[in-house]
């Protein structure tokens, strides 16, 4: 009967110790990545651009909004960071005309910037292996730099 007892307990109290195991936090890049952005600068193709410089992107736990500064359309998807290999993967994911496009980018997070090497979602290219974009490669290279709250 004793036995019984202890199973019991053990069996009933495994669902309790289940739901007390706290949650497991997120990594530090994607607690660091989330907030408001201003693109810094720019480069494609091994020259410097102004065009999406200004731009404001926005990122939640799971979710980002690019927000053009000239009124066009803003695109949102989703991204995945993985900040547990050397070169720090941010995989992006945007719905384009009821198709799923993917690209596959690095990053790297310093305090208030954020550098990303990507290629177009839905471009094939690839990984970037370096944050530089060189002529004819068709890589890109993002500079963020986080957009403070207005002090009161």
């Amino acid at each position: 009967m004793k036995n019984m007892l202890l199973i019991t307990f053990a069996v009933a109290a495994v669902p309790v110790l289940a739901v007390a195991e706290p949650k497991k936090s997120a990594s530090p890049d994607l607690m660091g990545i989330q907030g408001t952005w201003k693109i810094v600068s720019y480069a494609r193709d091994g020259k410097a651009a102004d065009e999406p410089v200004g731009m404001i992107v926005e990122f939640t736990e799971s979710k980002v909004t690019i927000k053009p500064r000239d009124g066009r359309k803003q695109r949102e998807g989703t991204y995945k960071l993985d900040p547990n290999v050397i070169q720090k993967q941010f995989d992006l994911t945007i719905e384009e005309g009821g198709e799923s496009k993917v690209a596959q980018n690095i990053y790297k997070l310093e305090g208030d910037r954020l550098t990303i090497c990507f290629s177009e979602p839905g471009r094939d290219l690839g990984r970037p292996t370096t944050f530089e974009v060189n002529e004819g490669d068709k890589f890109e290279l993002l500079v963020l730099e986080r957009v403070k709250p207005a002090e009161d």
